[in-house]
């Protein structure tokens, strides 16, 4: 007999004997021994005797031939899976505490004794793990060598945080000098407490016409580039240089 560990003696009882040689007067006793809680496997033995109308033993004049069975146990499937979990890039750690039983269940009054760990700060990806795992009984042995456990990495996911930049715009007239409009506004989106922008204008104008007021965008955290964990999108304004007008008059002459 086999069947999954459930914390239950496993034993079994049925028995094929051939009597065709027992003589009418007496008859055969037989009994299996074998018998099996946690996993692993052991022979079903066979207890047997002849005895007479009377009850006396006579299994001496008889020579037995058994064929045991076996009883088996195997490891209860169980799949856990630590904690997957994703956010938006705030500066916090995220951090896993937790996992679930996701197929198979636990033997009443088993129970699990486990640590999961895993973070991360940044925007990226890392796995969850256990940092320590076991399966107890009620009495708080260690039970594990009973389960077959198939864990499974939850993910921690760090998302990037967006946010829109939009550059100014300015309109002049033509004055011979470079114009550039170095002012931005955060239309967009929040920055995390403590960062701040670093905005590298790119363009400047002269001569008569428009152009875009491209910019180059960081995110600083004090000194240090944070900017890998931000979208920023730039909206960019523009600089205008206008005509200058000149007003030329004919003069009017009378003859």
């Amino acid at each position: 007999s086999t069947k999954e560990y459930d914390g239950v003696e496993l034993t079994n009882t049925d028995l094929f004997i051939n009597t065709e040689a027992i003589l009418e007067n007496q008859e055969i006793k037989a009994e299996t021994l074998g018998k099996i809680t946690d996993v692993g496997e052991v022979q079903n033995d066979i207890f047997a005797q002849v005895v007479d109308l009377n009850g006396n033993d006579v299994s001496s004049n008889y020579t037995f031939e058994y064929t045991p069975g076996k009883l088996v146990i195997l490891g209860r499937k169980i799949s856990i899976q630590t904690e997957t979990m994703t956010k938006e890039y705030d500066g916090q750690p995220l951090i896993a505490t937790t996992y679930s039983i996701k197929t198979g269940s636990l033997v009443d009054g088993d129970y699990i004794d486990a640590s999961v760990k895993g973070e991360i700060t940044d925007v990226g990806n890392t796995y969850s793990d256990f940092e320590s795992f076991g399966i107890y009984n009620s009495l708080g042995e260690d039970n594990s060598k009973n389960y077959t456990v198939t864990i499974t990495a939850g993910i921690l996911t760090i998302t990037k945080r967006e946010i829109v930049v939009t550059t100014g715009s300015l309109s002049v007239i033509y004055d011979e000098l470079p114009h550039r409009e170095e002012t931005y506004a955060l239309s967009g989106g929040k920055l995390v407490d403590g960062h701040n922008l670093e905005v590298l204008y790119l363009n400047s104008r002269t001569d008569v016409g428009t152009i875009v007021n491209s910019a180059s965008v960081k995110v600083l955290n004090s000194q240090d580039d944070v900017s890998r964990n931000y979208d920023v999108h730039v909206i960019e304004g523009s600089i205008t240089i206008l005509p200058r007008e000149i007003f030329i008059k004919t003069r009017t002459f009378w003859g």
